[in-house]
This record gives C-alpha cells, sequence and structure tokens, in this order.
C-alpha cells in the first residue's frame, strides 16, 4: 500500500509509508501500539501494559506523535483520549502548514477514522458522520474502521453536534 492523499497537504497510510514521510519532513501521526513505529517499540517496552507515566497513551518526539492505540472490536475511553490527541495534533500541524502522514499498520481502520475527523473538523467533510463516511470512501476505498475506532468517531460527531 502507498500513502493516499485525501486533503492538500494530508495523507493515510500504513507503516511502509513511514520511511518516505520521514524523508519528506512530513509531520506524522503513528496510531500503532506495535509494529517498527509503535508505542512500544519506541517506549521500549513488550507486548504488555504501557509503563504508566506522562507518555503512557502517547508521545511526541519531534513532529511525530506515536500513540498507543490499538484496533478493537470495543471502544475504550483510553482509547477515545488517544484518537481525540491524534485529531489534535494533526489539526496543530495543519495549523503549522507542515504535511501530514496519518498512520496505522495496515491503513484501514484507526488512522483512516482520525483522517475523517480531521477533515470534518476542517470542513472538507459533510458534519453528518455517515455522509463524511460515504464521500471519505471515494477517497479511501480501502477504509474499513472496526468496532471500537467507530464507536469513538460516533461519540465524536455526537458531541460535537450538540456543542456546535
Amino acid at each position: 500500500m502507498r500513502a493516499t492523499r485525501v486533503a492538500d497537504g494530508i495523507w493515510v497510510g500504513s507503516d511502509q509509508d513511514v520511511p518516505l514521510a520521514q524523508a519528506q519532513g512530513k509531520a506524522i501521526v503513528t496510531l500503532a501500539k506495535h509494529g517498527p513505529y509503535g508505542h512500544a517499540k519506541t517506549l521500549g517496552y513488550g507486548s504488555g501494559a504501557a509503563p504508566q507515566g506522562p507518555e503512557r497513551l502517547w508521545a511526541v518526539r519531534g513532529d511525530h506523535l506515536i500513540t498507543n492505540a490499538v484496533d478493537s472490536e470495543a471502544g475504550h475511553p483510553d482509547s477515545y483520549a488517544i484518537f481525540d490527541e491524534a485529531v489534535r495534533y494533526a489539526l496543530a500541524m495543519k495549523a503549522e502548514k507542515k504535511d501530514l502522514l496519518i498512520h496505522c499498520n495496515q491503513g484501514q481502520s484507526r488512522a483512516p477514522s482520525v483522517a475523517v475527523a480531521v477533515l470534518m473538523d476542517l470542513g472538507l467533510l459533510p458534519k453528518n458522520l455517515f455522509s463524511a463516511i460515504t464521500e471519505f470512501k471515494k477517497l479511501y476505498p480501502s477504509y474499513a474502521p472496526r468496532g471500537g475506532v467507530m464507536d469513538w468517531l460516533k461519540r465524536r460527531s455526537m458531541h460535537h453536534a450538540v456543542s456546535s
């Protein structure tokens, strides 16, 4: 898989897209606990729980946000916080006019879901979640969100609709 441009300066992809993004000086959002660019490798822990401390859910290294995101069928408050931080970070990088790669291990669920939220916040996708997903799938046909990340998107969409 090769990273797909989903908006001006925003790409979505998988682990294999990171080396080129790094070489091009892109900011990066990693949504992966495991893998070559994952949270566990970055912080140096095994397959168990992340060590307690300020980087338990995410860490920043330069222009790279590395999150302890897992792709599960059930949502979890830590996952919601991680995905919210990924959106906040991506929007901050875009505000600084930086090109951005949002990736997860396979580029199918976590990264594209965060990209949907980012594009909705930027006004590049409809505010209605299901319309936004329909439009996003035209840009990124391999999008296949799992239950936990879809739960986060639904909760986020409802919260944003109430606070608008």
